[in-house]
């Protein structure tokens, strides 16, 4: 068993592109330790949202969150790790995560897609069309277009066949990551719920190509 990513702690008073100083700097420090923890653990990426709280100007905020990644990617450049911004529904967050994307070049900096998170956009796959050449890592789940169920694929309501077409155009070649729980699952048993997670991943892979 390997550690494959490390998701900055999720802490609405430490945003990392916050208007307020305080609450930006310990964002950035969160996203430090983490780094940390990534390269002890031989994780490889570093995942974290593009702020924690819908506080303050997105048109701000988008700034603010360039400078702190270009801070982070300055202490990244000779550790054998990634940083992955992650796509969240509201379209301000969208915007500040766009931003960045365009802004900054680094192959060391990209994006963690979310499916659960896109299913509940105003414009589902987009992000992913628009930045799968960007693609670091996924966090792959299903829901019912209400809240972020964490469902199983094929639970809920996420254009499962779109994704596949998509994600097939895609060179990518990590972890297809599933973020699921039972807690909303028709599978309750631990050993099933287990066993269907990974049926279902692989399905996926074979739908879009990634696997034989």
């Amino acid at each position: 068993m390997q550690v494959c990513s490390v998701h900055a702690p999720m802490d609405r008073d430490a945003d990392i592109s916050s208007q307020d100083v305080d609450s930006a700097r310990r964002g950035l420090d969160n996203a430090r330790r983490s780094i940390e923890a990534a390269v002890e653990l031989d994780a490889g990426i570093v995942i974290f949202h593009p702020s924690n709280n819908k506080e303050g100007d997105p048109g701000y905020k988008k700034e603010v969150l360039t400078e702190q990644v270009n801070r982070l990617l300055e202490m990244i450049q000779r550790e054998p790790v990634r940083l992955a911004v992650e796509n969240l529904p509201p379209e301000p967050t969208i915007m500040m995560l766009s931003y960045s994307l365009d802004t900054i070049a680094s192959p060391q900096y990209g994006f963690c897609y979310d499916s659960s998170h896109d299913n509940l956009s105003a414009r589902p796959m987009s992000i992913l069309k628009r930045y799968g050449h960007r693609l670091i890592t996924t966090h792959i789940s299903d829901n019912r277009g209400e809240r972020d169920d964490h469902i199983l694929p094929f639970e809920g309501r996420v254009d499962w066949d779109g994704f596949c077409r998509v994600f097939s155009a895609i060179d990518f070649t990590g972890i297809l990551l599933l973020e699921v729980e039972m807690r909303e699952s028709a599978h309750q048993e631990p050993d099933e719920f287990v066993h269907e997670a990974y049926r279902r991943g692989v399905t996926l892979l074979r739908q879009s190509g990634k696997m034989p």
